[in-house]
């Protein structure tokens, strides 16, 4: 997700994915990525079996969560997970409206440290 990451690099923020550690217990590296993160981000567009693991883990550790999905990704969602907030951005213009979601979350929180699941 490129978008993501010039975004948050703008703002000043650390851009760091979970699963792309050199560690050899994967699972563990996202478990401490996400303890060491002030805020996660979650994209729900490609809701798999990681994305959950990663979701979990997060609501366990009690993080600051940012949601986002593509256009219609709540309707493909558990009952559950459609209760939270999910902010939608549009493929087509992924900087603009995906960015200003990040760009508006993150400045509001004055975070430092984030990682993508």
């Amino acid at each position: 997700m490129t978008a993501v990451r010039e975004t948050s690099e703008a703002a000043g923020i650390e851009y760091v994915i979970g699963d792309v550690v050199e560690e050899a217990d994967v699972i563990r590296s996202i478990w401490e990525e996400i303890a060491r993160a002030s805020l996660v981000l979650v994209d729900l567009t490609v809701f798999n079996a990681n994305v959950s693991l990663k979701l979990g883990i997060a609501h366990t550790l009690g993080k600051k969560l940012l949601i986002v999905g593509q256009d219609n990704t709540i309707k493909y969602l558990f009952p559950s997970i459609q209760k939270l907030r999910v902010h939608q951005y549009d493929v087509t213009c992924l900087k603009q409206s995906l960015g200003t979601s990040i760009r508006q979350h993150l400045i509001s929180r004055a975070q430092t440290r984030y990682t993508l699941l």
